[in-house]
């Protein structure tokens, strides 16, 4: 018997979201039935009920077509009166987005997302379970584990995992900073295994790259954006003055004019494998049999060759942008993740300067904020930015390759300039060194 959670049928946007709901409404025993044997790996299970619940369904992303949570019990079919076993799966369901029309109204072109090369490239995620590289991950970073892989005959893909629960979720918390710079450090430790130069990079074909500068690129400032920018009445409105110097815009305008020069400078550091999409929403932690804490990343998608610092910068964004860490640690934020990557980077074995894993990570963490669809959409829909709609913009130009992003907030803009002293620091210390020189020491990337 299966069971919707919800108790009635969650909202999609559209028609192959609607029915792959369907599909997992009326998922029957038969289909169930191997992959919690696999699941398990107790092969004479069999599925006696079971429920599904929708976790999520972004209608901004035209490849997720959902993703589901499916729980129940089993018994061994073998053994009269045998206890029941608990069970749970989550189920990834994905599409090519090549010419998709999402409930917005935003239709993608045909051939998007199709090729390799392009960074949204949807079938990656796929590639990557059925590689070897997510077997081989350092000491404290893991993946769930593949279940199946399946293809239906629309040319769907169901991607069934193991149900990996968060220890501070569990709990009802949050986590706290330093288990942010745990995460980083292990994510170091996965660059610096692939910046060593007896270890080559995967050559793959479907492994993404440029995709840095693929996503600041693809999002340049529209002409209407510039011109909200410059009107005096955006930035005389009342609400703006309380979060805001009228500088802002004029800031944004030559961090635009300075892109070209940022990306090629990251362009031009030492290169990784890389997750691109570890933040807050797609991490979870949990204890090792041996009682160490694990750092378990889903959602693949991304995975691709990256240069230093791009991680720990996605890392930062991504968290500060989803508002999951508070406005006031911010700071401490992006002070523990750089601090962890480096020590993992070094515990991998890398004896570069960290200053290029600096540059790496400030850009990242600048360039795509301004240009999220979020801040411009809403710049198009009213003439003054909105403060209660909390915002994201650059709080300073990027000079010497460093640039910090703060959030539209009067506390941190009374602050701003101590808290763009470490990045201004390091900026200084690649003005008066070259980017590439190494460095002997080991000391404090903050």
């Amino acid at each position: 018997m299966a069971i919707n959670a919800l108790g009635t049928v969650s909202r999609v946007g559209d028609g192959g979201a609607q029915r792959v709901q369907r599909e997992v409404e009326g998922i029957e025993r038969q289909r169930l039935t191997p992959l919690v044997r696999r699941a398990l790996e107790r092969p004479t299970l069999d599925v006696v009920e079971w429920q599904y619940r929708q976790i999520s369904y972004l209608e901004t992303n035209a490849v997720s077509l959902g993703l589901y949570r499916l729980s129940g019990t089993a018994r061994d079919a073998g053994a009269d009166g045998a206890p029941a076993v608990p069970w749970s799966l989550v189920l990834k369901v994905m599409r090519s987005p090549s010419g998709v029309t999402l409930p917005n109204g935003r239709t993608f072109p045909a051939g998007y997302g199709v090729h390799p090369s392009h960074d949204q490239y949807w079938r990656r995620e796929i590639h990557a379970y059925r590689s070897a590289l997510l077997q081989s991950l350092p000491v404290g970073l893991a993946a769930p584990r593949c279940i199946a892989i399946e293809e239906d005959p629309s040319g769907f893909l169901w991607l069934w995992l193991e149900e990996v629960a968060d220890d501070f979720a569990a709990r009802g918390e949050r986590w706290p900073l330093s288990r942010y710079g745990l995460a980083a450090r292990h994510f170091g430790l996965l660059n610096g295994a692939y910046l060593d130069a007896a270890r080559s990079l995967p050559g793959d074909d479907w492994l993404s790259r440029g995709w840095f500068r693929q996503w600041v690129t693809r999002r340049p400032l529209t002409e209407d954006f510039r011109a909200r920018l410059i009107a005096p009445s955006t930035w005389e409105h009342p609400m703006v003055q309380l979060i805001s110097p009228k500088s802002l815009g004029e800031r944004m305008l030559r961090s635009e004019e300075r892109t070209a020069a940022i990306l090629d400078a990251v362009d031009r550091l030492p290169s990784t494998l890389s997750h691109l999409d570890a933040y807050s929403r797609n991490l979870l932690s949990r204890r090792t049999p041996g009682g160490d804490e694990e750092t378990v990343a889903i959602d693949w998608a991304f995975l691709g060759i990256a240069t230093v610092g791009v991680e720990s910068g996605q890392l930062v964004a991504a968290t500060a942008l989803f508002r999951d860490v508070s406005a006031g640690d911010l700071r401490l934020l992006d002070q523990n993740v750089f601090e962890g990557y480096v020590e993992g980077l070094r515990e991998a074995g890398w004896v570069g300067d960290w200053r290029q894993a600096r540059l790496g990570h400030v850009a990242c963490a600048a360039l795509p904020l301004h240009r999220c669809s979020d801040v411009r959409g809403r710049a198009r829909r009213t003439q003054a930015l909105r403060a209660r709609e909390a915002l994201w913009l650059p709080r300073r130009s990027i000079s010497g390759g460093a640039r910090r992003v703060l959030p539209l907030h009067p506390r941190l803009h009374r602050r701003g300039r101590a808290a763009d002293g470490a990045v201004d620091r390091a900026a200084a210390a690649m003005r008066r060194r070259p980017v590439g020189s190494p460095r002997a020491d080991r000391g404090s990337a903050a």
